[in-house]
């Protein structure tokens, strides 16, 4: 039933409203960094209406894409690629789906300063 993602972008104190990507979320790490020139560092707003914008762009048809509520890592076994949780201030991805987390490192070099 799907590929299923959410994308949520946090800096400790804020966070953003979650991205759904209901056929895409194999993609989600591609998308992130086809994203990073476009980000802006330590604001989650801001990130979150870009890499929406990079999704829209690159899902065919601009379907499966949407905002939903933030989900927790409690909600992660709902989607099957999981939920990956952006730091705008330091670019560390953690991918949560059920009991698993996974780490990851995006190249923070290549998002402007403001």
């Amino acid at each position: 039933m799907g590929s299923r993602a959410a994308v949520v972008f946090v800096d400790g104190d804020k966070t953003s409203p979650g991205i759904y990507l209901h056929w895409d979320g194999h993609q989600v790490q591609g998308l992130l960094e086809e994203a990073l020139p476009r980000l802006r560092r330590g604001d989650v707003g801001y990130s979150a209406a870009r890499f929406c914008g990079v999704c829209h762009e690159r899902i065919s048809g601009n379907l499966s894409l949407g905002l939903i509520a933030p989900p927790s890592r409690d909600d992660s076994d709902v989607f099957n690629h999981g939920v990956f949780y952006v730091n705008v201030r330091t670019w560390e991805v953690e991918a949560c789906r059920g009991n698993s987390i996974i780490r990851f490192q995006l190249d923070k070099s290549k998002v402007p300063e403001g």
